[in-house]
């Protein structure tokens, strides 16, 4: 959880006709502490000693801090880590299985003046003691990782592909050579990037000319396109217009003569007005008789 994460939210919906149930995927979990078992089966009380060693750590810490520590505290910084106690276990078995005497140490005051005296440490003969686990016994992948560089071999030998040029000095015409060939290669990619320059600069050339003309084209049609509807819509407005003439002419000429009275010169102008807006010809031959 954090700042980015804290105002998630998430909504889950579930459809079953039987019960269901959302848990936690505890199989790292589980994962680990297999292998923490494992260890404690291998070497056991492990687990004990470590807690006791990180104890022992927490008050080294706390004395560093100047703070003071209980009895029992102090009890547990008396006790005597597990590999000297076996070491003073083992001094005391040799010394019992021999002549009565320990070993003698050397002393570094004998040793020859000037020369150093190396003085071995705990640390350093429990390192030559340690055995480190297989690899395979891990499934952590960092520590199989961890074991596999510490198994691997400590010089890595790489063999050169020209095994007879392995080590060979170039003289200088060798040398006055490769600058030559290099200062060939150079100017041969510069006149091939040249080359690719130009011709990308043609290309534009020619995609900006063909776009130009296209847009040519395409106005000049949308201008045609408009001037052709424009002239149908004219053509279907005086349809229309011709159209209800005719309907109106057809209509007067018709009421007219369903007059009692027909006025023989309205007549006319109406029999004239009929044939000039296309009035059927029934309607017509009706009204001549």
């Amino acid at each position: 959880m954090n700042e980015q994460t804290e105002s998630l939210t998430w909504c889950i919906k579930m459809f079953n006709s039987e019960t269901l149930a959302l848990v936690k995927d505890t199989d790292k979990e589980d994962r680990e502490k297999a292998l923490k078992a494992s260890w404690e089966t291998t070497d056991p009380g492990r687990a004990e000693r470590a807690a006791r060693s990180r104890q022992r750590y927490l008050l080294t810490k706390k004395i560093a801090a100047g703070e003071e520590l209980t009895e029992e505290e102090q009890e547990v910084m008396k006790e005597k880590r597990e590999r000297v106690r076996k070491k003073d276990m083992e001094e005391v078995s040799q010394v019992k299985g021999g002549k009565g005497k320990a070993p003698a140490k050397p002393d570094p005051k004998k040793a020859a003046k000037g020369a150093p005296v190396a003085e071995k440490t705990e640390e350093e003969e429990e390192s030559k003691r340690r055995v480190l686990p297989e690899p395979a016994s891990h499934v952590n992948s960092s520590i199989v990782s961890f074991l596999d560089h510490f198994k691997s071999e400590r010089l890595i030998q790489i063999t050169c592909k020209e095994a007879n040029t392995n080590g060979h000095k170039r003289t200088d015409e060798e040398k006055e050579s490769m600058r030559t060939e290099n200062q060939a290669k150079r100017e041969e990619e510069r006149a091939t990037h040249e080359q690719q320059m130009t011709h990308s600069a043609e290309m534009v050339q020619k995609r900006d000319t063909f776009r130009q003309a296209i847009f040519e084209q395409v106005t000049k049609g949308r201008s045609e396109y408009k001037e052709h509807l424009v002239e149908g819509m004219e053509k279907r407005n005086g349809y229309r217009e011709l159209i209800a003439n005719r309907l109106e002419k057809q209509k007067a000429l018709t009421e007219l003569l369903a007059a009692e009275k027909i006025d023989l010169a309205a007549l006319e102008n109406a029999i004239q007005q009929a044939v000039e807006n296309m009035v059927k010809e029934d309607v017509i031959t009706r009204a001549n008789k």
